[in-house]
């Protein structure tokens, strides 16, 4: 490895940064603009939860590392453009989780029957009251997934009361919209009305203090384990797993259940 002359920091990491994108540095990191970028930061967003779920330490180190790397890189290009720099970064958040920690920092008592994350939510509400924001849903990125953009509207219209008053409820709407499907005649409607189903089902798990979008990547990498085990037992028995019949496969799924 090239000796270096960057501290293994936080400050060692911007410097590096600064290194990069100055003239005599990377061609590919002196053209990234913070628009460029957007694709790799969402990409090592994931890869961090999937070393977490994974329970990778290593994979986890590393992946924290390359999103630590797009953070700096984004403010880097900040501070080029003399928008705002690393401290005033670390002011905002310093101020922002002193005034969400009232229990912590004035000895207030004014949250106190309120749960955590109710209490996290309510203050973030009186925040938007008094920024440019004129909605409770108004700040919530349209790039977040579908299902943790539906979990986080229906837990912000909750703080105004606009929510169902018990679980029964919810689950009826389920079974409302199973049947709104079953009537729907065309395409369109269909759509609208599975769109509509998902969107109770997320609300359902709001309910039950379950994280939807958690949830069904934890099914969905549960299909991908037992789906593989079958794969790789048809070929462990020297067999085209795809010219087998339903009852075959069903029995290999089976397998794959009792053993994953």
């Amino acid at each position: 490895m090239p000796k270096n002359d960057f501290s293994y920091t936080f400050n060692g990491l911007h410097r590096l940064i600064i290194h990069l994108t100055s003239p005599t540095g990377c061609e590919w990191d002196k053209k990234q603009t913070s628009r460029s970028l957007r694709t790799y930061l969402l990409e090592e967003c994931y890869e961090v939860i999937d070393a977490i779920e994974n329970e990778n330490d290593i994979n986890l180190m590393q992946e924290l590392g390359d999103l630590l790397f797009h953070i700096l890189f984004q403010i880097k290009l900040s501070e080029d453009k003399n928008r705002f720099n690393k401290e005033d970064v670390f002011k905002t958040i310093i101020n922002k989780l002193i005034h969400r920690h009232p229990e912590v920092f004035s000895c207030s008592n004014e949250y106190i029957s309120k749960t955590p994350e109710s209490k996290w939510e309510l203050i973030k509400s009186q925040e938007k009251n008094i920024s440019s924001s004129p909605s409770l849903l108004g700040d919530i990125p349209s790039s977040l997934p579908s299902l943790s953009f539906a979990q986080l509207m229906q837990k912000r219209a909750a703080l105004a009361n606009f929510d169902w008053e018990e679980i029964n409820e919810v689950l009826g709407k389920v079974n409302e919209e199973l049947a709104e499907i079953k009537n729907s005649t065309n395409l369109k409607e269909q759509q609208e009305e599975i769109g509509d189903l998902l969107f109770s089902i997320v609300n359902v798990a709001r309910w039950m203090g379950i994280d939807s979008e958690i949830a069904l990547r934890k099914a969905n990498h549960k299909f991908k384990n037992r789906f593989e085990f079958m794969e790789k037992l048809s070929k462990k028995r020297k067999i085209d797993f795809n010219k087998l019949n339903k009852k075959e496969q069903e029995l290999l799924w089976e397998k794959s259940k009792n053993s994953i």
